[in-house]
């Protein structure tokens, strides 16, 4: 019996440890590398704070800068989106053991797979937008 309950005991201290750690592993500036299904790709920046399960922050990229970004953090897993020019992008992963971020990610042009690591670093495109409808990109 004094088995089980030790057993128990420490089962909930390691699954509170995780969620501690895993929460503040995520205050800080991401650097995330996009590479979309359709070959486009490249860095945002993203400033993620949790508290209380919640995430907010902001993202900076091809899709404009200091945008609003909201989402979750349960235990490893977690998730945040924001509205970008064309529609809304979201990321779905988890933080890994070495702090780093890795997961799926769905952009209005196409899905695709991010790592992100700490720190702050240079934004390259995603995707351009596409032209207008009826728009050849010659002059008229």
């Amino acid at each position: 019996m004094q088995k089980k309950v030790l057993a128990m005991v420490l089962g909930f201290f390691m699954i509170f440890s995780a969620n501690a750690v895993m929460a503040g592993a995520i205050d800080s500036s991401w650097v995330i590398t996009v590479l979309l299904e359709d070959g486009n790709g490249g860095d945002v920046n993203f400033e993620l704070k949790e508290a209380g399960g919640k995430i907010t922050g902001s993202y900076s990229g091809s899709q404009g800068t200091d945008v609003p970004v909201t989402g979750t953090l349960n235990g490893n897993k977690i998730e945040w989106a924001f509205e970008g020019m064309e529609g809304e992008i979201s990321y779905s992963g988890e933080v890994l053991k070495d702090g780093t971020l890795k997961g799926t990610c769905k952009y209005p042009v196409a899905a695709g797979t991010f790592t992100g690591v700490k720190g702050k670093g240079a934004i390259t495109a995603i995707a351009p937008p596409p032209p207008p409808e009826g728009d050849k990109g010659g002059k008229k």
